[in-house]
């Protein structure tokens, strides 16, 4: 069992180390969710604030290009209305120059400004632009798409100006009165170099990509460049989408302008997001760190505060399994917590068990004085018994011998009634036969003053037989008292030991051992109790006999003193008798005439003989039957005696049980706690 114990120990963690481990947990695991979370949401925060920046870069992006294609509109639209193509037609319309001269001089963010007619005339400004000889305006995309527009301004897509060298994009619009087409070419110079200059965080950058997804402006991309990548070929006016370019990881918002229909894109390196994030990162592990030596040092103490008083605790509790219950165990009394009202309750249980178990050691002293005492009156009452049923068994014997006695007094009187009844055939023989019946008389005589003593021995010893059996019911009661005290010792025990039990349970593990005790304690009592029944019900017969023996008694006092008057009347009839033969010893001649009279006190004599003879078979068979109670008594008494052994040797037993338990006295336990608690 031990060994089983120290395996379990062995396997188990200490308190300690499920205490560290649960608020490791504790602290680990929502520094750790808290953290990530944290960081999480952060970097979501940080990427959705740098989309939300980008976004607001790619309207005001979009916003300066629509203004800056409008205002260029508004140029196409002026040299649209103000051209006079009527006019124009002749060769050199000095005052259509002077309106493209003029407005190309104003103009620095336009290559050229030109008109083309249906004639195929062309003017442009500045001159010093010169198209081939055969150039034809009629033949260009941008004056077939402005033919085709109902007066719309048409943007044609990005090229490179034959002219200049140049990216532009032709603005084209017709005249006012349809007969040609007005149109200049703005530099694309002007948005790639206002885009170049924005900037998406440190590494990222935007451009432009028309509606056939050919490259506007790029920073890294030759104009006219067309991109292959599917994920390009959207439909949509806008959105985001990761992108790998140049071996950069790069996250790509998008926008469409309505003005021109091209996509502006805002690249954001993705790395520097990272970047951005990882700077939080390090903050929150930072945080996580430091949060985590904060809580380690207040676990510290917590544990420090609850697994030092619940290691002593503990170790009392061990202590007290052992028996050692006279020392007095306190965590803190100033602890006013769970932990302190723990140890003061702890204190109570081991003060109130301790006390318990004095109070059973007492009871259980008590328990063995009142059984040695028991003991004692059960041996003195055996021997009373023992000697009553001596006496009787004596009685027995004078009863035989009294019966014996009258046997021959009855043979006596049947001869005298033999010789009266032959006094008148034998008158002559009547003096001889007086003498002899005076002989017979005074012996007669004799042998009835014989019975009435007897019968008074025997009326004197049934009334100290009787006195005896009446003691013995008396000590019969007081052996009943004492039972019922041991009985009520056994109640008190098996309550107490109940109550231990109880305190027992509620001590846990630590009061098992302590539970097996108090369960043997119980049964002991219990077993004591048994015992107490079994002593009341062979007590109970005892009194019953006794009862019966005193009644059978005075049934034969009263026969013995009828004996007695019985013999008396015999004595006085004898007497008599022996006055009748002295006068006819005197008067022989008044012989016949009592003759009769004489017969008849003859048949009465030998009737009360047979009374006599009666009466002596009775007193013999109650005799008989009081020596088989009183041997019962005995038989009862030598039960009594084995019951009251036992009930020593479970009294001892139970001393022993509580001797195992090393106790203080309750005055000493009583005034401690009363010390401490006014400390």
């Amino acid at each position: 069992m031990r060994n089983r114990e120290e395996q379990i120990k062995k396997k188990s963690m200490s308190l300690r180390t499920k205490l560290i481990l649960a608020f490791s947990l504790v602290l680990l695991l929502p520094s750790l969710i808290i953290g990530l979370s944290s960081y999480q949401s952060a970097s979501n925060n940080i990427d959705e604030q740098l989309h939300n920046s980008t976004e607001e870069s790619l309207l005001i992006i979009d916003n300066t290009i629509s203004n800056f294609i409008n205002s260029q509109k508004e140029n196409v639209n002026y040299i649209a209305d103000a051209s006079d193509v009527e006019g124009f037609l002749e060769e050199d319309s000095a005052e259509q120059r002077a309106l493209l001269d003029t407005f190309q001089n104003t103009k620095i963010d336009v290559e050229q400004s030109y008109v083309g007619t249906e004639q195929g005339n062309f003017m442009n400004s500045p001159t010093s632009f010169q198209n081939p000889p055969d150039y034809d305006p009629r033949e260009r995309p941008w004056y077939q798409t402005a033919m085709g527009s109902n007066g719309e301004v048409i943007i044609t897509p990005p090229y490179i100006s034959q002219s200049s060298n140049e990216p532009v994009t032709t603005l084209a619009r017709t005249t006012e009165d349809g007969l040609g087409v007005a149109a200049l070419n703005l530099k694309l110079s002007v948005i790639t170099d206002m885009l170049n200059e924005i900037s998406i965080g440190e590494k990222g950058f935007v451009f432009l990509l028309d509606q056939n997804n050919t490259v506007v402006s790029h920073p890294n991309v030759e104009l006219g460049t067309e991109s292959t990548d599917p994920l390009f070929e959207t439909e949509d006016t806008r959105g985001q989408f990761d992108y790998a370019f140049d071996g950069q990881e790069l996250s790509l918002n998008f926008l469409t302008n309505e003005e021109t229909g091209w996509k502006i894109y805002a690249a954001m390196d993705k790395e520097e997001i990272a970047q951005a994030s990882s700077s939080i990162l390090f903050t929150t592990i930072i945080v996580m760190v430091l949060s985590l030596i904060v809580g380690a040092v207040v676990i510290f103490f917590i544990l420090r505060s609850i697994v030092g008083p619940i290691s002593k605790l503990t170790l009392a509790a061990e202590r007290m399994s052992q028996g050692e219950l006279n020392k007095e165990f306190y965590v803190h009394p100033s602890r006013n917590d769970e932990i302190g009202r723990l140890g003061n309750a702890f204190e109570k249980m081991r003060f109130a068990l301790s006390t318990t178990l004095s109070s059973v050691q007492d009871k259980a002293q008590h328990l063995a004085a009142s059984s040695e005492e028991l003991s004692a009156s059960t041996e003195e009452n055996t021997r009373a018994t023992e000697q009553i049923s001596s006496e009787m068994q004596e009685m027995a014997s004078g009863v035989d011998a009294q019966r014996e006695s009258i046997k021959q007094g009855n043979l006596v009187s049947e001869e005298m009634a033999s010789s009266v009844h032959t006094v008148s055939v034998r008158t002559e023989q009547v003096q001889k036969t007086a003498s002899n019946a005076t002989k017979f008389v005074d012996e007669g005589n004799e042998a009835i003053q014989t019975s009435i003593e007897q019968m008074t021995q025997i009326k004197d010893t049934v009334l100290e037989l009787s006195s005896s059996v009446e003691g013995l019911g008396n000590s019969s009661d007081e052996i009943s008292k004492v039972v019922d005290a041991i009985k009520s010792i056994a109640e008190q025990t098996n309550l107490l030991a109940l109550n231990a039990a109880i305190e027992a349970a509620r001590a846990g593990e630590q009061g098992k051992g302590f539970a097996v005790v108090a369960e043997q304690v119980r049964n002991l009592a219990e077993q004591s109790a048994e015992s107490t029944q079994v002593i009341s019900g062979i007590i109970q017969s005892i009194q019953l006999e006794t009862a019966k023996t005193v009644k059978k008694m005075s049934e034969s006092t009263s026969q013995v003193e009828k004996g007695i008057e019985v013999v008396n009347v015999a004595g006085k009839s004898f007497t008599e008798m022996k006055q009748f033969v002295e006068d006819v010893a005197k008067e022989v001649g008044e012989v016949a005439s009592h003759a009769q009279s004489m017969a008849s006190g003859t048949d009465q004599f030998v009737h009360t003989f047979k009374e006599i003879s009666a009466i002596s078979e009775t007193t013999a068979a109650s005799t008989e039957n009081i020596s088989a109670s009183t041997e019962e008594q005995l038989a009862s008494m030598e039960e009594i005696s084995t019951s009251v052994g036992t009930l020593t040797l479970l009294a001892e037993e139970l001393q022993n049980l509580v001797l195992q338990f090393d106790v203080a006295e309750a005055g000493e336990e009583l005034e401690a706690l009363s010390q401490k608690e006014e400390k």
